[in-house]
């Protein structure tokens, strides 16, 4: 060690009288009996920085015995921690403030354990001549902190994944909507496509329905306007139907369920006023008047256990 402690100057006791140093070896033993005798832990060092006195509750923590452990202060060190017990052993050296320094103390075992020393310098004093440390294990309280440290750790990161897991899961959200409308869309066009030739269709059995009046009407022309009749009461119901699971995943299975007593036409019916479609349109959509839409609507209400007063399409939109 470069620095050491500036020692006593005057070691000799001799001229102060018998009384004087009777006086002195007094309080040398008695200071030694209360350190001695402590359940607390006590080092004395020298003005060099050797350890040259340890009671037995100071030696009983390192499982040394106290006379391994006497000599210099840094062999008992853990390298990584020389340079601050280094530090507050100059610090100590160079007043009479109380200095405190935690460092890792080799054991026996070959491990290290954590220890708080609170050093004074007493270098000064006849009856003491020596740096007092009193010095604990704190191995106990420097685990609990790395436990909690490591559980601090554990719960940001349980924190950021769950952060991570709502940013993701609201992406995924978002392109679900995203995906939903653009569904909507499509659905909305594949409807008035449907009205459109729903339109066409009329028109061309009504220019066929006249012309079947004519005496040179063949058979051919009667069957076509028979198909076509057909046609408009089945209108590609089937791609309507896929399309609308699409946005309302296992709908019909629900309401099959809840209403098995339903015909296949109210479940279009249904499905027409799940989608927001009002009287007029889906009289358009399914060639029929008004007038017996609105009657299919009453029926469905029945079969439904709704009463006059209750909102047929907001019940529909629960299912």
């Amino acid at each position: 060690m470069n620095k050491t402690c500036k020692e006593k100057t005057d070691s000799s006791v001799s001229d102060t009288g018998d009384a004087s140093a009777f006086d002195l070896k007094m309080s040398e033993e008695i200071f030694r009996l209360m350190i001695q005798n402590s359940n607390d832990s006590f080092v004395l060092m020298d003005a060099k920085g050797n350890q040259i006195y340890l009671n037995e509750a100071g030696a009983d923590v390192t499982g040394f015995s106290k006379e391994e452990l006497l000599g210099s202060f840094e062999k008992v060190i853990h390298p990584d921690d020389l340079e601050k017990v280094r530090d507050a052993y100059i610090k100590v050296c160079s007043g009479k403030e109380v200095v405190k320094v935690q460092y890792r103390h080799i054991h026996k075992s070959k491990t290290y354990i954590w220890m708080e020393a609170v050093g004074q310098n007493h270098l000064e004093n006849p009856a003491i001549n020596a740096i007092v440390l009193n010095v604990r294990d704190i191995t106990e309280i420097k685990d609990n902190e790395a436990l909690i440290s490591n559980q601090n750790e554990e719960l940001q990161k349980l924190n950021r994944q769950k952060d991570e897991l709502i940013i993701a899961e609201a992406e995924k959200s978002r392109k679900l909507k995203v995906l939903l409308e653009k569904r909507k869309k499509e659905l909305a066009v594949n409807a008035l496509m449907l009205t459109h030739v729903n339109n066409m269709q009329r028109y061309l059995l009504k220019e066929l329905s006249s012309v079947s009046e004519s005496e040179e009407v063949t058979a051919n022309v009667k069957k076509l306007v028979s198909e076509i009749s057909v046609s408009i009461r089945n209108i590609d119901w089937g791609g309507f139907q896929r399309r609308f699971e699409e946005l309302q995943l296992g709908f019909f299975k629900k309401l099959g369920k809840r209403f098995p007593k339903l015909s296949p036409a109210e479940q279009k019916l249904v499905a027409y006023i799940k989608l927001g479609f009002s009287s007029k349109e889906i009289s358009a959509l399914t060639h029929n008047t008004l007038e017996s839409v609105h009657v299919s609507r009453s029926r469905l209400r029945k079969k439904l256990g709704l009463s006059i007063a209750d909102n047929l399409a907001l019940f529909i939109n629960k299912i």
